[in-house]
């Protein structure tokens, strides 16, 4: 799953949405938690790793994070400048973030906090990674057209285009006998009619996305 750059991943991954506001309410990741974004300019990665993960919506945006059990953490720190101040490298029993869009605003560290903050040079590579981390840039699904095999895709484009042509067939046989019939017999007009929209509104429900609600629950 991603939040905008954030890659989230976990055992098993519930989200809810509220039925009433029919927005995202919240985030529930069980078992083998882990967070991963790529640093702002260099070439690291910023990691959150846990146990589970319960997250809160505000107009279907994560705002608030809450990451349990045996929390690790390795965050590239920059000043307003944008100049890397260090590195943290951090553990503790759980952490509390707030998000600002796809920017961490703060992390709170709670209990038995161990960890410092190192400059960059004393770092080495194989200590800036934790246990478990795989980057999934490449899989990341950036359009809907991602969600499907590209056959998938082109076998819809040409239903699409066939849909078309049947609907615009349908139309232009009735302007070439519409005024032979106008006099004659007004209800093969209306007939006519009925089946022109019939054709427009199929074409519109099938481009409509299906929407796909779970049940809501909220967590504290």
């Amino acid at each position: 799953m991603w939040n905008f750059d954030n890659q989230m991943t976990g055992d098993v991954m519930h989200l809810i949405s509220n039925k009433e506001t029919e927005k995202l309410d919240s985030l529930k990741v069980l078992g083998n938690t882990f967070i991963a974004s790529k640093d702002t300019i260099g070439t690291g990665y910023n990691q959150v790793k846990g146990l589970n993960l319960y997250g809160k919506f505000r107009d279907n945006k994560l705002y608030e994070v809450d990451v349990v059990k045996n929390t690790e953490v390795i965050y590239y720190m920059r000043n307003e400048n944008q100049e890397l101040i260090g590195i943290n490298k951090s553990k503790s029993s759980s952490i509390n973030m707030t998000l600002d869009g796809n920017q961490i605003d703060t992390i709170t560290f709670i209990k038995q906090v161990e960890g410092e903050v190192y400059p960059e040079a004393e770092l080495p590579e194989n200590a800036r990674k934790l246990r478990g981390f795989i980057w999934r840039g490449e899989e990341r699904i950036k359009s809907k057209e991602d969600i499907f095999p590209p056959e998938e895709n082109e076998y819809n484009e040409k239903m699409m285009e066939e849909k078309s042509r049947r609907c615009h067939g349908s139309s232009a046989l009735g302007s070439e006998t519409r005024n032979v019939r106008r006099s004659s017999n007004g209800r093969k007009e209306r007939k006519e009619k009925r089946q022109l929209e019939y054709c427009v509104v199929r074409i519109t429900l099938y481009q409509l996305p299906i929407p796909f609600y779970h049940n809501e629950r909220r967590f504290p």
